[in-house]
């Protein structure tokens, strides 16, 4: 049933590109449906789920929520809030723009994403999901593991006729065994995610682990302490500060960014990825996390307004 309609107004819901957003990085459970932007939220003290359907208002954003149960006293300012996190509405790119001005290969990206803006992960168990299902995978397979880990162990909520599924909390995945795991498609990563659930589940520091308290601390601490969950290395966790703690100085280095830094800034030069992070530390003061978001979105199409025909596809559309 619908429990609540609200709008999002002000200059960031106004200037949100619900179009390109719609269409782009739509990692389950995000959902483009129809004209909507739609993902299952979840209350974080009771796990309860609700459907946000997300279009174009006058004003901003109309943000429709469906549920079985009726919103009580905070629910709906909290997930009002979790939605805003999740849309990346918080995030400015006007900070992009200004690295842009004499950064021709920056522009070029925000020409063609002029709408950009990032989905992110709605608490850290699903980033770290997210993160280690992305591990030497393209995104394809990304995409269809987050689909499948949401409708076999996650929340189910039949709207209008049709079922949508939150992703699983770690309790939800903690008890499952490592062959239940495998029938996700997630291969070996079955281990890493059984292992990472437990931990959250067993590990009295992993209450501690929350955006809030991962935006607060210096940028190595960070790295970190992610890094103590079971199955996540450095270069998953920065996916899982940027993604799922909403940091935007995090650059996270892989095959992809990494080929994108050498051959654009680098003149295809095999540089080491000591010099690539400080090179990102130096020119990117602050926002490394929007600059690679910037970058590995629809790179085939401004790398070859550079002039850099058929370079590696970027996986933001499927």
């Amino acid at each position: 049933m619908l429990v609540a309609t609200y709008e999002i107004t002000g200059t960031s819901a106004k200037l949100y590109d619900l179009e390109f957003v719609r269409t782009h990085y739509n990692i389950y459970p995000w959902i483009a449906d129809g004209n909507y932007l739609c993902r299952v939220l979840r209350l974080p003290s009771s796990g309860i789920p609700y459907l946000a359907r997300v279009n174009r208002s006058a004003r901003g954003l109309r943000v429709q929520l469906y549920g079985e149960r009726p919103l009580r006293c905070n629910d709906e300012k909290i997930l009002r809030e979790l939605l805003v996190f999740c849309m990346g509405l918080d995030s400015d790119y006007r900070l992009l723009e200004a690295a842009a001005v004499n950064d021709r290969v920056l522009a070029t990206a925000l020409e063609v994403n002029k709408g950009i803006r990032p989905k992110r992960y709605s608490d850290i168990f699903e980033a770290v999901c997210g993160a280690i299902c992305a591990q030497n995978v393209n995104f394809r397979r990304l995409y269809q593991m987050m689909e499948l880990l949401a409708k076999r162990f996650g929340p189910s909520l039949d709207v209008f006729g049709q079922p949508y599924f939150g992703f699983p909390v770690p309790t939800e995945v903690a008890n499952k065994s490592v062959t239940e795991l495998h029938e996700c498609k997630v291969g070996y990563r079955a281990d890493r995610i059984l292992r990472a659930a437990l931990w959250f589940v067993t590990d009295p520091s992993a209450k501690a682990m929350t955006p809030t308290t991962l935006r607060a601390m210096d940028a190595q601490a960070a790295l970190q302490k992610v890094c103590e969950i079971p199955g996540i290395g450095p270069y998953s966790a920065a996916i899982v500060l940027s993604a799922g703690a909403g940091r935007q100085d995090i650059f996270h280095l892989d095959s992809f960014t990494r080929h994108i830094l050498r051959q654009f800034y680098f003149a295809g030069q095999a540089v080491p990825d000591e010099e690539l992070q400080q090179f990102v530390a130096s020119k990117w003061p602050g926002i490394g996390g929007l600059v690679a978001h910037v970058l590995t979105t629809n790179t085939e199409i401004w790398a070859a307004r550079l002039g850099c025909e058929g370079f590696r596809r970027s996986g933001a559309r499927l």
